[in-house]
Order: C-alpha cells, then structure tokens, then sequence
C-alpha cells in the first residue's frame, strides 16, 4: 500500500482489511489514491453504518480495483469498486474466503481450498483455545498445495523467484471478553511462528 495500511481494528470494535482485485481495465497514465489511507481511513468509525456512510462519499474511479471488508460486532460488509460505482455486499453470518477476484464469482482455485480447509477445521476451532485458533490457521495459512496451472504460486502459502508469501496476521475478537487478539509473523507462516502482540479492549 503506498501510505495507509491494509489491516486494522479499533476501540470501537470496528475490523477494517483490504485487498487489491484483479483487474484487466485500468486505465493507463492514471493516479489514484492509495487504497490503504481509505483503509485508514474507515478505521475511523466507530461502526459499520458509520464506516458505510465514510465509503459512499467515496468515488470508485479514484482508487485502483479493491475488495475491502469492514465489520463490527453485529454486521459485516465487503465493499468493492467498478468502472462507474462502489459496490456493498452484505455478509451473512458463517465462513468467508475473501481473495482478489470478483466478490460475485465463486470460489475458485486457492480461495475455494482454504474455504474447504477452514470448513473441515471448524470443530477443532470450535472446541479450542486461543492456541489451538492460531495452530490451526498458521497450518492452513502454511498449506503448499497448488491448485491451478501455475504450481506453486496458486498455493494459499507462495514461494517463487521474486514473489511469494512474506509475512502473515491472524486477528481474533472474543466477543464475550470484548477484545481484539493480534498474531503476526513477518515472514511465512510455514517458516516462522506467529508472535502474539497486545490485545486491544473495545471500549464500550
């Protein structure tokens, strides 16, 4: 993200992550805004109507193609922008795989493997702790199994001459403690451990 961030909670309960999308229209010679200061920017609201109200000011042809996902306790949104508008989805309650293609089209390849993935772990999730949650996604996170024509880059976890998976962040919020748990790792989640950084308390 040229400014801004990619991935952020707040005091106020607010999840805001965005992702770049696919896109085989864009224009040449164009500037844009940074999609991580409209990141920053939603981060700001204390919930998701307010965070709505922030993105329907916005004008889609100022950014480059994004799917972003907005949340608090009682809602979650993923948002998107094309040629002439920016897009709401509103998600219902469940498992979500959020990739950088079309919200609309269905899971395919990677996306749909982690989706599986995450289905078949859901009991071990459930039935866990803290630790069992990260262990689970990191090995998920960490999977090398290719699932298109591309080999190792259609992998959820990528090593490749000049691109790859370089780091990792996993968020957890507790609803019934009201706070936010944050693990990263700064480099592959096959190669490194997540560290756990302080929780952030929603104030209420």
């Amino acid at each position: 993200m040229a400014g801004g961030t990619w991935l952020g909670v707040n005091h106020s309960g607010m999840l805001v992550g965005i992702v770049n999308r696919r896109s085989e229209s864009i224009p040449a010679g164009v500037e844009f805004k940074s999609r991580g200061l409209l990141c920053l920017q939603l981060l700001q609201a204390r919930h998701s109507g307010e965070a709505m109200d922030i993105v329907q000011r916005e004008k889609a042809t100022d950014y480059r193609p994004f799917n972003l996902l907005f949340a608090d306790s009682a809602n979650a949104f993923v948002v998107f922008n094309t040629e002439h508008e920016i897009q709401c989805v509103n998600l219902s309650s469940g498992l979500h795989v959020l990739g950088n293609a079309s919200v609309y089209d269905s899971p395919m390849g990677k996306a749909s493997h982690a989706q599986d993935m995450f289905t078949n772990s859901i009991d071990e999730i459930d039935e866990g702790d803290r630790s069992t949650f990260v262990r689970v996604f990191q090995r998920i996170l960490g999977n090398h199994q290719p699932q298109g024509q591309r080999g190792g880059r259609d992998a959820i976890c990528v090593h490749a001459e000049g691109y790859g998976t370089v780091s990792s962040t996993i968020v957890l919020y507790r609803k019934d403690e009201q706070r936010f748990y944050y693990y990263h790792t700064g480099g592959a989640p096959c190669r490194s451990e997540y560290q756990e950084l302080s929780p952030i308390t929603v104030l209420s």
